[in-house]
């Protein structure tokens, strides 16, 4: 696969599972996150934070085009679907896409999710102000923004309980892919569009870790760098299920 900016990188691989042999249960448990953020905003959930990945989707286009980032509402509840998804709809070329929820795929125009092509996603949500935002940058270039949606708004469903599921998905649809990871960190509060550019495109390296509190508090940081799910920063990963254990292996780029 692609070395990242040039350089290859220690990466995990997360093999996209037909569940040929299930016909009722197709939802990838993914990755149980515990991202270290405290409830904010005066809620009891986290309603301003940063999701940052650095990743690459060789072929947005498997299964029916969707490919989701991650499930935080109703975690453990598998007949709710997944919370930000990537969705092939080819608006830059052939294998690219917008990402998003409830329908909202399309951006700005000006950039887009790149199939086979490693891209620093960075997602910030307010759900804080009226009626609540989340703006969503490639490679520090703003993708677009939303201000509406399903459960929209304080404390609802892009305010974030203590464990998010990465690549796990609902509604027995199996929308998650193929996907290479190289870096995942959660930060306290939204970053800014400055904040964003600042940061960039993706590295080998993984993501940075900004200047110590109050410029910002990282809750968690996942690197691979051991070839397992430990944590560079906070909790390590742990497998959702046994299934998703078995479509997971880790190497470099070089490697795969």
């Amino acid at each position: 696969i692609p070395d990242i900016g040039g350089k290859p990188a220690r990466v995990m691989k997360y093999t996209r599972d037909e569940f040929d042999d299930v016909a009722t249960d197709k939802n990838p448990r993914g990755y149980l996150l515990q991202h270290g953020l405290a409830p904010n905003g005066g809620g009891a959930k986290v309603n301003q934070f940063t999701m940052i990945v650095d990743l690459m989707i060789p072929d947005l286009h498997m299964g029916d085009n969707y490919n989701t980032v991650v499930k935080w509402e109703a975690v453990d509840d598998f007949s709710v679907d997944g919370s930000i998804s990537i969705r092939a709809n080819d608006i830059g070329r052939d294998n690219t896409g917008g990402i998003g929820i409830s329908g909202q795929y399309t951006g700005d125009g000006v950039t887009w999710i790149k199939g086979g092509s490693w891209q620093r996603l960075v997602v910030a949500v307010d759900m804080t102000v009226e009626p609540g935002i989340i703006n969503y940058y490639l490679d520090g270039v703003k993708f677009g923004e939303m201000t509406r949606g399903d459960r929209w708004g304080f404390d609802k469903r892009h305010a974030i309980p203590p464990v998010v599921r990465m690549f796990g998905d609902g509604e027995n649809d199996n929308e998650v892919n193929t996907v290479y990871v190289n870096s995942i960190q959660f930060r306290d509060g939204t970053m800014t569009a400055g904040q964003a550019a600042a940061l960039g495109a993706a590295t080998a390296d993984g993501i940075p870790v900004p200047a110590p509190p109050p410029v910002a508090k990282i809750g968690g940081q996942w690197d691979f760098e051991q070839g397992d799910l430990r944590a560079t920063t906070g909790k390590d990963l742990e497998y959702g299920d046994g299934r998703v254990k078995s479509h997971t292996s880790f190497g470099t780029t070089t490697s795969f």
